[in-house]
């Protein structure tokens, strides 16, 4: 009765369970094996190295087997056990698949301020009402040109002029009849600059192509509608490639700097998305080109607005997602 058993020690959680005497009798099996060796006067072999020597390879071989076992697991895919999943909320049957095979599982569309689903489905051109208000508005600009001179700027426009500009004389000398004949040769004659020059007592406004063969090509630097807003947005369709890929690609082509585009968010590459892009001062035509040229990349849904895209002004992406 003096004596009380021992009464055994909680053990905490986490804590690694063990025997006491088991801990008591631990002791170091290697160097005694060694002491005995020399008191036997037997030299340790240096080229043994001892169990700790034999233990090194042994732990390797054991890691690779561990590696491997894993990539083995990894080329029949994880199950939700492997990854700590031991529970679910629901009690149905689930199924096993593959997620992002290939690219083309795995669609992105894009969701606009606007709350709408952006999709790629209207390759036109959208018409100039802008340019043709304009020019409603204010009829005059029309009128100081003569059938004959339009005539003469539209070839000037062309290079079918062997002259290499055009020269208009202004009989009723004013500087709102100057300021008239100038507006209307840039309104209607994109890439055309003119100048006001004298000749024999007589003022002339001469036309001529500022910068070659180029300005027909990017008349943009040279003519913009005021009434047309200075950005525009279209939907860029890409497989396969990352959203600054697609702007680097276009930024080349086009000959601009990429932060001359906006947009609302980057989309993954791998994967088929749909998203708005907005770019300054680039006419719908010169972007519906690019699909006659472009791989993987399609421009569409053409649209002139006054303002650019900011990021994370979507409301978020829609997915269609194949397993």
């Amino acid at each position: 009765m003096a004596e009380s058993e021992p009464v055994s020690k909680p053990i905490l959680v986490g804590e690694k369970r063990g025997c006491l005497q088991d801990r008591d009798e631990e002791t170091p099996t290697k160097k005694p094996k060694v002491e005995s060796d020399h008191e036997n006067g037997n030299a340790p072999n240096p080229d043994d190295g001892g169990k700790e020597g034999q233990e090194g390879p042994e732990g390797e071989a054991s890691d690779e087997e561990d590696g491997e076992s894993f990539a083995d697991m990894m080329k029949h895919g994880l199950t939700e056990i492997d990854v700590g999943i031991l529970k679910y909320v629901s009690d149905h049957e689930g199924f096993s698949g593959i997620l992002k095979e290939r690219y083309s599982d795995f669609v992105v569309n894009e969701i606009n301020k606007q709350g709408r689903i952006v999709h790629l489905d209207d390759l036109s051109i959208p018409t100039d009402s802008e340019e043709g208000a304009e020019t409603e508005e204010q009829p005059s600009d029309c009128e100081v040109l003569t059938e004959e001179q339009k005539k003469q700027l539209s070839e000037l426009q062309l290079f079918k002029n062997k002259e290499g500009n055009v020269s208009i004389e202004i009989i009723d000398d004013t500087k709102e009849k100057r300021t008239l004949v100038h507006k209307a040769i840039k309104t209607q004659f994109p890439g055309l600059e003119t100048k006001t020059e004298e000749k024999e007592g007589h003022k002339f406004i001469v036309a001529y192509h500022v910068a070659g063969k180029k300005a027909l090509a990017a008349p943009r630097k040279h003519f913009w509608p005021k009434n047309r807003g200075s950005y525009c947005h279209f939907a860029l369709y890409k497989e396969n490639k990352d959203t600054m890929d697609a702007i680097n690609v276009l930024s080349k082509f086009l000959r601009l700097r990429p932060n001359m585009f906006s947009y609302m968010g980057t989309k993954d590459k791998r994967a088929i998305t749909v998203q708005e892009i907005a770019v300054l001062k680039i006419t719908a035509e010169r972007l519906a080109h690019l699909n006659k040229c472009l791989m993987n990349l399609k421009l569409g849904n053409f649209c002139y607005k006054s303002h650019p895209l900011k990021l994370g002004e979507l409301q978020g992406n829609h997915f269609t997602v194949v397993i």
